[in-house]
């Protein structure tokens, strides 16, 4: 697995070219002041936009409680998106 540092790295470029030969842990920074709807929108864009190959996860940077929201989104709804993806 491989975290790519954002500020020298294009996530999207590396999964587009590489997300089907390598594993990614892409930085996710929350916003501390964010609130828990902001939160778990973020996670659900994530997730639409790195999940199709799956091989790449997010590396959720945040406190409480928006930690918590972040972890909870990310279970629950990437646990429904993958169910749909392989028609379980």
């Amino acid at each position: 697995m491989w975290t790519p540092q954002a500020v020298i790295n294009d996530p999207e470029y590396l999964y587009q070219n590489f997300g089907d030969k390598m594993t990614f842990a892409f930085m996710l920074p929350i916003d501390p002041g964010a609130d828990e709807q902001t939160v778990r929108a973020q996670i659900r864009d994530f997730v639409d936009k790195f999940g199709a190959k799956g091989r790449c996860m997010p590396f959720i940077m945040a406190g409480p409680p928006q930690d918590a929201w972040a972890r909870d989104e990310l279970y629950n709804y990437s646990l429904n998106y993958y169910n749909k993806l392989y028609n379980r």
